[in-house]
């Protein structure tokens, strides 16, 4: 019997990319099977397929090269830019799975079935408190070492208490590394879902603080260099001045 749940739908590869359920993502489009696969989406009512791609680099990804979760999302702007290229605004409705895709030459298609959220159980709600407590604390040190947050995001993040909202908002608002997006997105259980961002997030803040030490050091060892230059720049320049013989640096 046929299932009436899988829907064939024009898909998209996504290179660094990942979309979420409940969000906007805003990307450009340039390859001709990308460009295809917006027309083909705005004749059949908007909707359109968005999943990431394994191998950034790829230009025309087989079915094996793509993630097999990803994102039934809705077209909400689409318009041209420089270059030929096409500026998309999809909003993410809610996630799916591949079940065949279909590479053609001329667009991508998938036919996909819906990937539902598991309930939360009544037990798991005490845990869930204790994430959500857990998140804010590693989000404000995330925050603190992370330039460039929107004051917006940081106050949606801080202020929010919905498991659901948090585990899909954070990962589609912060810089993450697309991998890790992937594996939380493919996790349809929101309490693990932001358990895993918890983790994420304070592996990420520990390699920013490196990276800021690192950057420290190297600003100083600058510095210094400099500072050096220019002192053996200006004895050079007053031993000149004074008519003196003698390299003032060689003593």
């Amino acid at each position: 019997m046929e299932n009436l749940d899988l829907i064939r739908i024009p898909a998209i590869a996504l290179r660094g990319l990942v979309a979420f359920p409940n969000n906007a993502l805003t990307f450009d489009v340039g390859r001709e099977k990308s460009k295809n696969a917006i027309i083909k989406a705005i004749e059949k009512g908007q909707k359109i397929y968005l999943v990431c791609q394994k191998d950034f680099d790829s230009v025309d990804p087989e079915a094996e090269k793509l993630y097999s979760v990803g994102v039934v999302a809705e077209l909400s702007q689409t318009m041209k830019i420089k270059d030929g290229n096409i500026r998309v605004v999809a909003n993410g409705l809610y996630r799916a799975k591949t079940v065949e895709m279909i590479n053609g030459k001329t667009s991508l298609e998938a036919v996909v079935a819906p990937y539902p959220e598991k309930a939360l159980r009544l037990k798991d709600r005490t845990e869930a408190d204790a994430v959500i407590r857990t998140i804010e604390t590693l989000f404000a040190e995330y925050n603190e070492v992370s330039p460039g947050i929107p004051k917006e995001v940081a106050m949606k993040i801080m202020t929010s208490e919905d498991i659901k909202f948090l585990s899909e908002y954070i990962p589609s608002h912060l810089f993450l590394r697309f991998d890790d997006k992937q594996r939380v997105l493919e996790e349809n259980n929101a309490l693990t879902r932001l358990c895993m961002l918890c983790e994420i997030l304070d592996r990420e803040i520990n390699v920013l603080d490196l990276e800021n030490e690192i950057l420290d050091k190297v600003r100083t060892s600058i510095d210094k260099n400099q500072k050096d230059y220019m002192l053996r720049e200006q004895m050079q320049v007053i031993a000149k001045e004074l008519g003196d013989s003698d390299n003032p640096l060689e003593e």
